[in-house]
C-alpha cells in the first residue's frame, strides 16, 4: 500500500495537498476493508515503527497527499532530543549575552551570539513544527 501511495500514476497529474492544522479540522471516520495479508503486514510495519495500525495507515496516506515527512517513534524522540539540546545551548548563549550587556569582555560579540541564539529558535521552531504535523 505504502509504495503505492509513493508511487502515483505517471500519466496522472499529482496535486500535493496541504496538511490543515491538528484542531481547525474536524476528523471524519472512513472505513476500509483489508484482506488478513494487508492487514497482518500493516500490523507487523506498525509494530516496526512502534506504533498502531491506524497511525502506520493515517502516516502513509498523508505522506501521499502532502509529500512531506510523518515521522516515526524513534524520530520523534530524536527531534525532542535535539531539540532539547538546542534550547540549552540557547540558554547558555543567554546567560552568555547578558554577562556581555553587563560590561564583562569576552572575545565573541553580542550580536554573533544573538544571530546563533535566533538560528537555534528557528530550528527549534521547525522541528516542533515538523512533530506536531506528524501527530
Amino acid at each position: 500500500m505504502e509504495h503505492q501511495l509513493l508511487r502515483p500514476n505517471k500519466n496522472a497529474q499529482t496535486k500535493t495537498h496541504q496538511q490543515i492544522e491538528i484542531g481547525s479540522e474536524g476528523k471524519v471516520r472512513f472505513e476500509i476493508l483489508l484482506t488478513n495479508s494487508e492487514k497482518t503486514a500493516i500490523k507487523e510495519m506498525a509494530d516496526v515503527e512502534r506504533c498502531s495500525s491506524r497511525r502506520w495507515i493515517i502516516d502513509a496516506i498523508r505522506v501521499g497527499l502532502t509529500h512531506e515527512p510523518q515521522f516515526k517513534m524513534t524520530e520523534i524522540d530524536a527531534l525532542d532530543e535535539s531539540n532539547y539540546h538546542l534550547l540549552a545551548l540557547g540558554r547558555n548563549l543567554n546567560q552568555i549575552a547578558r554577562q556581555l550587556n553587563e560590561g564583562h569582555y569576552e572575545p565573541i560579540t553580542v550580536e554573533r551570539i544573538n544571530a546563533i541564539s535566533h538560528i537555534i529558535e528557528k530550528h527549534a521552531d521547525m522541528v516542533s513544527s515538523a512533530i506536531r504535523a506528524s501527530l
